[in-house]
């Protein structure tokens, strides 16, 4: 890893760390303790009280300075039946978090105005926390200071740099100098009490009190003028009471953690730590991931990367099948299936292939180890998640079978720094085990939320009943009903054929450890203890006192009676591998018919591959032939060029040939003249002798004179000759010349003729080759041909077999319906699940119950087990040693066992869940990267990225479950103040409050798709859930319209007529109420208060317990609604039939924020927007968005009625376009309840 990554990595840690310490809950709400405890003392005083512990708080105020706190707590134990108590957690002081807001605002040159802030915050917070013991000692390093208050100081006096002003070095010194005044050793206790040396007294606290005033508060905020409560002084005391002290001795000490209640920074600074060393990248789980995740905001875009499940544009129909054969391949799906009549649905499918990863392709490797979903309202994520567990469990027993006796699993561990034998803790557990194969821990799961509700959800989901979802229908065959049958008897209790007895002799059915189930969730409809929560204290003590404790006690008894249990092992493994092998089987079949679509797509791509690689090189052939063509014609044009020029040549040397011979005959007849002359000149010269020369003169004279005729004649021949030689020479030349221009043009037209040869040559040869690709089209197609025949012939064999045996085809033809723009033929492609048959489901569902059936004898055979159990229950503090004590390990024996405690405690129970908040207390001492085989997070858009660091950290995969279109992470505005502090543009990206878990994952992950969110950038998420079953419209036209594109499918069943005839209205609607809102930010109207009584009037009157919620955007307009109602109802009793404490009800909240309705749902839905015109409005009006319109209108099944002023809300366009989609939905359904010969006057009326 580059060290510029690093670095990055470790300055967001950093970030985030300071965050996490600045963070500060409100002020404890002791209203439901206040009702426990009215309750217990009313018991207690008819002498009815039987419980053994409870949880208290008292508030005390400055006037009870003077009095003794231990005798209030001793009275306050009595009336509770009570005679001991735990530490007592004090609260000293509070003061409203706005005006510590406001004072922040002040001093920072930011505004929380500018971010559109709705309404200002009711919330107060404590100046400072400490625990004192029983005994009255304060407990050292308890005392904590305000972190808002405090960073409130420094701010102001901060020079430069501020968010250097707040570092946790200095907060640990301020508080440091406090803890040395108020609390050193030696002081005296202040009211005398015979207690402890040096006591805490209330006086003492008082005197803390007034020291952090004049520090921290005096000058910054001031009770005057008309807010004289902005801060009080009040003592808040917070404890456990418990009957007696063997009550309290098995409680462990409280997770006592401050006034920050800080979950996540001990992780943050350990990732921090392995992030600075190096060792993070090196771990082989998810380190690197997890540094992806951290350094995601920086990371280079992947969009040529990413593999759009949903609008395949870029990749293409072709390829996009491919693809989604490839994820959905039958060997990549889960080899057992979670027991309902129902399949997942295609995308549901997709995720749960992609989630295991099973896959070893390289698309299967493009995924990585950090998966996200993203699960719009009512789109089967629980669905989603039941699959993916039983995928881990069967996988997991797979491996477990390997072993004929459980404890051959294990590898043994020796206690290091124990006081008992061999370094142990307990003489009766002298080791700790391991799994000897690593890879068996590869499919634990940790559930973990932000959301306790979601925790709580998954929780009471797996064990419940799923017999329902087993029933046959009424047109179900007789052969599905029976297969039916034999999967639900697997699942079901009461026909169990596995008989357990109770440590009392008391028999029993049992499915997995179902009578504990049964216990802990406190339901009998259960079948089975698939997952708990814990985290929290009271879940653990829960969990050991119902399930660890009487699991010892019915099959740990002694270590033979696990040795007894190895037979019934081996029995529950043989019958294992045997239905592993049918389902294997069956699979393998139905891998044929995946092959068949798979083999016939291929001979199609394969012919088309070869049709386009043959029509290029045709093309090319062509074009070739045509440019030779061309240059053939040109070269023919050149050759008449040629031969036209020869011509002249020919011509000239013909000419000058003729010219030279006639000038050589003339030169050869002058020559041959001038000899013959010659000769006669001598012949003369010679024919007068000497005697003629003397004696005839005359005739000597005679000769001479002939002599000199002939001399001159043969002068003038061989001047006549020279002249001719001249004439010759040049002609000569001349006619060499041509010779050479001839014999250079013919040659020249030899090599044209060549030219000619080979391109004719080269066509024919371009001819030849398109024959030859032609040849090969045709081929292709006759094998694509061959191909598709065969598939037809043989897939029928899986598509009309009948209704047990038949599955859905994944060719072609199923990708076009599934991008059909007609959403009849979309959604039913989208319901579906290519491959799967009812036969194999049900042979898949009976595979998982048998997995179930050898893990518990795995469990419940090996004494390995039963010891870490134990050790584990001695390591919470909830079993005593060996003398009755509790038993305090060592940190090193703790960090060396504990992975290895939980590991073994998911063998047990294979699903653990918890929120983000406890994940860090539960996990404390498990420091070990990959300690838990898959993580899931649930309702992550929720969640702030830095909340899952802990829980990434100890995990070897992860899956990402949510919706960054619901409701984002709540932060509040102080710290949004704060945070701009922080200066470094590097960490400008991580300063967004909308930042979530989900948000970081889905940039991580290369399976999703892209959401319009109305700007020239969409938005990717991961691998989407479509196919809707929730709400009817137009709350789902709401959803879909306005928060994902339009790309779900309704699948929605509209409600029964007995059900619907109990709604208010026949319809959902919008309501237009107009009013004056409160004012000063509270957005309340009190018209609007009225027509929501006047509808819980209708629920009442027809239906004693209304499935109904009350939900608004704001805080102030839920304030006011709760106390509208209880007016009205106290003005109105004995005549409304609305009942306040149903509506009102604290635990069973009916009236809340959209923020704290995310997960619910209810049959009807009350919006209430409250706010009105006034220019104070807008900005609320404003601030709503389309994500709390979405969560607000998916709450409700069957009716929305939307509360609010309509001219005040146009300026809202999510909630104009809302309401235009509920008119147009209320025209259409009276449109469509309109007789066809209504005249048109009435028919007009009934659509207004």
């Amino acid at each position: 890893m580059d060290k510029q990554k690093r670095m990055l990595a470790k300055k967001v840690l950093g970030y985030w760390f300071a965050l996490e310490f600045l963070a500060q809950d409100k002020y404890p709400d002791s209203c439901e303790i206040t009702g426990r405890i009215r309750k217990q003392k009313e018991s207690v005083a008819k002498g009815t009280g039987k419980q053994k512990t409870v949880g208290d708080f008292i508030a005390l105020t400055e006037k009870d300075a003077g009095k003794n706190l231990y005798k209030i707590i001793a009275d306050e134990a009595a009336a509770c039946g009570m005679t001991k108590w735990g530490n007592l957690t004090v609260y000293i002081g509070r003061v409203k978090r706005e005006k510590c807001i406001d004072c922040i605002a002040e001093v920072l040159p930011f505004s929380l105005e500018d971010g559109g802030r709705p309404e200002h915050s009711t919330d107060k917070i404590a100046w400072a926390s400490l625990q004192i013991s029983p005994e009255g000692d304060y407990i050292d390093r308890s005392l904590s200071l305000s972190t808002i208050i405090w960073a409130l100081s420094q701010i102001k006096t901060a020079k430069g740099d501020i968010s250097r002003s707040l570092d946790d070095k200095l907060y640990s010194k301020a508080v440091e100098e406090l803890e040395k005044k108020f609390f050193a050793r030696g002081q005296e206790s202040g009211d005398g009490q015979a207690l402890a040396d040096g006591a805490v007294s209330l006086s003492r606290l008082h005197d803390l009190y007034k020291e952090i005033e004049k520090r921290y508060i005096k000058g910054n905020i001031e009770n005057n003028g008309n807010e004289r409560d902005a801060y009080e002084e009040v003592y808040g005391v917070s404890f456990q009471l418990f009957a007696d002290e063997a009550e309290k001795s098995k409680k462990e000490e409280d997770n006592y953690l401050g006034l920050s209640h800080d979950y996540f920074s001990d992780d943050i600074r350990m990732v921090f730590e392995q992030t600075e060393n190096g060792a993070l990248e090196e771990d082989g789980y998810l380190g690197r991931e997890l540094l992806d995740y951290v350094t995601v905001l920086h990371k280079p875009d992947l969009q040529e990367s990413r593999i759009d499940l949903v609008a395949p544009k870029r990749q293409g129909r072709r390829e996009y099948l491919k693809q989604l054969s490839e994820i959905l391949s039958i060997e990549n799906a889960p080899l057992g299936k979670w027991p309902s009549r129902f399949m997942p649905a295609l995308m549901q499918q997709i995720a749960v292939n992609l989630s295991i990863h099973k896959g070893t392709s390289a698309l299967y490797g493009a995924g990585g180890r950090v998966f996200s979903v993203n699960g719009p309202p009512g789109t089967g994520k629980t669905t989603l998640l039941k699959e993916i567990v039983v995928s881990n469990i069967i996988e997991r027993a797979v491996l477990l079978a390997q072993y004929d006796d459980p404890d051959d699993a294990f590898c043994a561990h020796r206690f290091l720094h124990g006081t008992g034998p061999e370094g142990a803790y307990s003489k009766y557990t002298r080791r700790w085990y391991s799994f000897a194969e690593d890879a068996v821990n590869d499919y634990s799961m940790l559930v973990a939320s932000c959301n306790n509700a979601a925790v709580e959800n998954i929780s009471k989901e797996l064990p419940k009943s799923m017999l329902g979802d087993l029933a046959p229908l009424d047109g179900d065959t007789d052969g599905l009903k029976e297969l039916l049958k034999e999967a639900a008897s697997l699942f079901d209790p009461e026909k169990s054929e596995t008989m357990e007895t109770t440590y009392r002799g008391e028999p029993y059915r049992d499915v997995y450890f179902t009578k504990y189930a049964q216990e802990l969730l406190d339901s009998q409809d259960v079948w089975g203890l698939i997952a708990a929560p814990l985290g929290r204290k009271s879940n653990l003590t829960g969990f050991y006192n119902k399930v660890l404790y009487p699991l010892g006690r019915d099959f740990y008894k002694n270590k033979a009676m696990a040795q007894e249990r190895v037979s019934a092992y081996q029995r529950a493994k043989k019958a294992f591998e045997e239905q592993l092998a049918v389902v294997k089987a069956m699979q393998k079949t139905l891998k044929k018919a995946g092959d068949l679509a798979a083999g016939k797509e291929k001979a199609v791509r394969d012919a088309e591959k070869v049709c386009r690689e043959c029509e290029t090189a045709i093309k090319a052939c062509r074009g070739y032939i045509e440019s030779a063509g061309k240059q053939l014609e040109e070269l023919k044009e050149e050759g008449k060029q040629i031969r036209a020029e020869a011509s002249l040549y020919e011509k000239e040397l013909c000419q000058v040939k003729e010219e030279l011979q006639a000038k050589e005959a003339e030169l050869a007849e002058a020559k041959a003249k001038l000899k013959e002359t010659l000769e006669k000149e001598l012949q003369a010269r010679r024919s007068v002798g000497i005697w003629t020369k003397l004696f005839r003169r005359e005739e000597h004279r005679a000769a001479l004179e002939i002599a000199e005729e002939y001399q001159k004649d043969a002068e003038y021949l061989r001047a006549r000759a020279a002249s001719l030689e001249e004439h010759i020479q040049p002609l000569q030349e001349q006619a060499r010349k041509a010779r050479e221009a001839c014999d250079g043009i013919n040659q020249e037209y030899k090599e044209f003729l060549l030219k000619v040869e080979q391109w004719e040559r080269t066509i024919t040869g371009e001819k030849s080759k398109i024959s030859g690709y032609e040849r090969e089209i045709v081929q292709a197609g006759e094998k694509a041909e061959k191909a598709r025949q065969k598939y037809e012939a043989e897939i029928r064999a899986f598509t009309r077999s009948g209704i047990s045996d038949s599955c859905t085809v994944l060719d072609e033809d199923f990708v076009e319906a599934l991008l059909s723009e007609e959403v009849h033929r979309a959604t039913g492609a989208q319901v579906a699940n290519p491959w799967f048959t009812q036969r194999y489901n049900r042979e898949r569902e009976k595979l998982f119950g048998y997995a179930m059936r050898l893990n518990k004898e795995f469990v419940i055979s090996s004494n390995h087990c039963r010891d870490n159990f134990i050790t584990l229950s001695h390591y919470w503090g909830l079993r005593p040693g060996d003398e009755n004590e509790r038993i305090v390990f060592h940190r090193e024996d703790k960090e060396n066992m504990v992975p290895a405690l939980f590991q073994t405690l998911f063998l047990l129970v294979p699903v653990i869940s918890s929120t983000f908040a406890s994940v860090g207390s539960l996990l404390k001492d498990v420091r070990q990267t990959g300690t838990v085989g898959m993580l899931v997070v649930d309702e992550a858009g929720q969640a702030q990225p830095q909340m899952a660091l802990g829980a990434l950290y100890r995990s070897r995969r992860a899956v990402i479950v949510g919706d960054p279109k619901q409701v984002e992470p709540v932060v509040t505005d102080d710290l949004i103040l704060l945070r701009k502090a922080y200066n470094d543009d590097d960490l400008k990206p991580y300063k967004n409050k909308t930042l979530s878990v989900q948000g970081f994952a889905d940039q991580m992950n290369l399976f999703g798709t892209w959401l319009d969110n109305g700007t020239d950038y969409p938005e990717w998420v991961g691998c989407p859930l479509l196919v809707h079953r929730r709400c009817i419209s137009p709350m789902y036209d709401i959803s879909n319209e306005i928060s994902y594109g339009g790309i779900m499918k309704q699948q929605t069943r509209g409600p029964k007529p007995e059900r619907a005839e109990k709604f208010i209205f026949d319809r959902s609607r919008w309501i237009d109420v107009k009013g004056k809102e409160k004012g000063n930010k509270n957005h309340f109207v009190e018209a609007q208060g009225e027509k929501v009584c006047e509808l819980l009037e209708t629920a009442f009157s027809k239906n004693p317990e209304p499935g109904l919620y009350i939900i608004s955007p704001f805080t102030s307009v839920v304030s006011g609604i709760r106390d509208y109602i209880k007016q009205y109802c106290r003005k109105n009793s004995g005549v409304t039939k609305i009942n306040s404490d149903y509506m009102l009800d604290y635990e069973q909240k009916k009236i809340g924020t959209v923020h704290t309705f995310q997960g619910k749902e209810a049959d009807e839905v009350i919006f209430l927007l409250g706010c009105d015109t006034g220019k104070e409005a807008r900005g609320a009006v404003n601030w709503v968005n389309k994500n709390i319109v979405n969560v607000a209108a998916t709450r409700g099944k069957f009716r929305l009625y939307v509360i609010g002023d309509e001219e005040a809300w146009k300026a809202s366009t999510c909630v104009s376009w809302a309401k235009d989609i509920i008119d147009t939905f209320a025209v259409k359904e009276n449109g469509a309840a309109l007789k066809p010969d209504m005249p048109e006057k009435e028919s007009q009326e009934a659509t207004d």
